[in-house]
């Protein structure tokens, strides 16, 4: 999805590509992986990246990604705190193809102690969500991410996401057009369940954008987008 000609953030007719999911439901875990190339003026904007279940990032039923105005990234999860969410992984150059992938699991008691994660990670953190980066040539390395919802210390867990029976997906923006991503996006994918370090670079070198690669934002969400039943996809790898 080529998201550089004409695009503006802040403005109302900057582009994006939109579409709704049927099926998700609730979800005990979840993965987004996509790759992007981000422009110098993208890097200092709070552009979306992706936002699924509602409208824009930060509501509940929903899980989103920004840019934070300082080359690196927001997390966003079923409205959870941002005290530990924001300001996450390396700093982001421009030009340059990243994969990139949330995970988040919903099963733990708390936000600190995620067995799930524990057994995903290389590292064996067990933080109830994980930012992943890598690019064509490096491997993903991982943001532990503390997604809870009290203060003072945000260690309780959201819990599952409820999508519903119907679930907006928006890519490059939100649904006001006012957050456009100045770039390109490839191979966006959505995963029931976490997906371990390992199957995401896996996934990574699979999926390594050709030189000058991008969709036509006309051909739509449905050619980006697949939703995946964590289980088959594991035993595929």
């Amino acid at each position: 999805m080529n998201l550089t000609g004409n695009q503006t953030y802040n403005t109302s007719n900057a582009g994006y590509a939109a579409g709704t999911l049927t099926g998700l439901g609730t979800q005990t875990g979840v993965t987004v992986a996509m790759w992007v190339k981000f422009s110098a003026a993208a890097l200092t904007s709070n552009a979306r990246l992706f936002v699924l279940g509602a409208s824009d990032v930060g509501a509940v039923g929903s899980v989103g990604l920004t840019l934070n105005g300082a080359a690196k990234l927001n997390v966003y999860v079923d409205g959870g705190s941002t005290a530990d969410t924001i300001n996450l992984g390396p700093t982001l150059s421009a030009d340059t193809w990243y994969f990139i992938a949330l995970t988040y699991d919903g099963t733990s008691s708390g936000s600190t102690n995620s067995t799930v994660q524990g057994a995903a990670t290389t590292d064996g953190n067990t933080k109830n969500g994980q930012l992943y980066v890598g690019t064509a040539t490096s491997a993903v390395t991982d943001s532990p991410v503390k997604i809870g919802l009290t203060s003072p210390n945000y260690n309780d867990s959201r819990g599952s996401i409820d999508f519903g029976a119907s679930t907006a997906l928006y890519l490059g923006n939100r649904a006001d057009y006012t957050r456009g991503l100045n770039g390109m996006i490839d191979d966006v994918s959505i995963y029931s369940g976490v997906l371990s370090q390992t199957s995401l670079d896996t996934l990574r070198l699979e999926s390594v954008p050709e030189p000058g690669v991008a969709a036509l934002l006309a051909v739509g969400v449905g050619s980006l987008l697949f939703f995946r039943n964590r289980r088959r996809v594991l035993e595929d790898a």
